[in-house]
């Protein structure tokens, strides 16, 4: 019951924003019900089925146990905005659990195109996947439990076991969406303090890969375009596209950072991990961009930011303000350097390269040298 009042107030507040989901998919055994019938009879089941005919769309429940003839399936159920069972389909490979095999494809009509359920490795099986994409579905919704490897609880060594599964799988996947034209959805079971899963959650379709945010619990939204065979033309890559130099051109990884109620204005990379963030009438943060949570939020700033620049060489970080003040911070000492107010024209470019270089909306170009502007002549 508390799934689906949670699910319900999310898809509330989405409607207020334009639209709704029209596919939600739940991780590998992320249900337990009493009744192990997977089936309208099923009251977790019947609720999810009436959320989907309320908001017209298609929920992939994880999986769940279903008991048949005293046999045991890891099964997943669909259902579907007419609030009945789209279907249910079984695993077919069940590693190492007391689980019997499904022996059927999961392949629904929907008004999209035809779509497939699979369950978590039965992606991994070559056989099961070419004759599930024999099928020629747009999109594969796969619902994954991929368990923690066991390692220390640093930040670090969770970091990169989270990245080594995301990219083993993206890895496998990119050139097969490319060449069939098919996107996967891979729903994992988030990490958190009562499961030890990998949170490897991505999508990959024919030319962006987009991983979940973070491994932690989260919304992990995904467009999928219908039709993109006469947006983008050229020759498949000959070699798989799996070295990070090339996330490039028509292929790239895709993350995100989830900010609440903020108006965002502007976004600088200091590292791989790191982003300044200035936000319309609020401080700026230093944000952890996997972890997902801010370091540090400098101080006595409430003018709003309008450009942000940062080096990572020097430490430092440049902040132009809506009142036309601009600041040089230093990122190790977290202190202001020096400051300067742009008194008849705007500041409308921010950059550090040897020294500090402002644009104006004027055309003209200043540099700081020795705390003094100057100006190009």
């Amino acid at each position: 019951v508390k799934e689906t009042e949670y699910l319900e107030k999310m898809l509330n507040e989405e409607k207020k924003n334009g639209r709704v989901p029209d596919f939600i998919i739940y991780p590998e055994l992320w249900f337990r019900s009493g009744s192990k019938k997977v089936t309208l009879e099923n009251p977790v089941i019947a609720s999810f089925a009436n959320l989907a005919a309320k908001y017209q769309l298609y929920i992939v429940l994880g999986s769940m146990m279903e008991v048949e003839n005293a046999k045991f399936y890891n099964t997943t159920v669909t259902v579907g905005p007419d609030g009945e069972v789209v279907g249910a389909y079984r695993k077919r490979k069940n590693i190492g659990l007391h689980f019997t095999a499904g022996d059927k494809v999961a392949l629904y009509d929907s008004k999209y195109g035809k779509f497939a359920v699979m369950i978590c490795f039965d992606v991994e099986n070559e056989d099961i996947l070419q004759e599930t994409l024999s099928h020629s579905p747009f999109m594969i919704l796969n619902p994954v439990l991929i368990p923690f490897p066991p390692i220390n609880n640093e930040e670090n060594a969770i970091y990169q076991a989270w990245r080594n599964g995301v990219d083993t799988m993206r890895r496998k996947f990119e050139a097969m969406a490319t060449e069939k034209m098919f996107t996967i959805v891979r729903v994992d079971k988030p990490l958190s303090d009562d499961s030890h899963s990998l949170g490897s959650s991505q999508a990959v379709g024919p030319y962006c890969t987009v991983l979940a945010p973070t491994f932690k619990p989260c919304h992990f939204y995904v467009y999928v375009d219908l039709d993109l065979s006469n947006q983008f033309q050229g020759n498949n890559p000959v070699r798989m596209r799996t070295l990070p130099e090339d996330n490039t051109g028509n292929r790239y990884n895709v993350k995100s950072l989830h900010i609440n109620q903020r108006t965002v204005n502007c976004v600088a990379f200091y590292d791989r991990k790191t982003i300044i963030v200035g936000y319309d009438d609020s401080p700026v943060q230093v944000w952890d961009g996997f972890f997902q949570r801010p370091i540090f939020t400098f101080p006595e700033q409430d003018k709003g930011i309008i450009h942000l620049s940062c080096s990572a060489s020097n430490q430092k970080l440049l902040c132009a303000f809506k009142d036309n003040t601009v600041k040089a911070y230093n990122l190790e000492s977290k202190s202001c350097d020096w400051s300067y107010v742009a008194k008849n024209n705007i500041v409308n470019t921010l950059i550090i390269a040897n020294s500090v270089i402002l644009g104006f909306d004027n055309g003209s170009l200043g540099y700081f040298i020795e705390n003094e502007i100057k100006f190009y002549q």
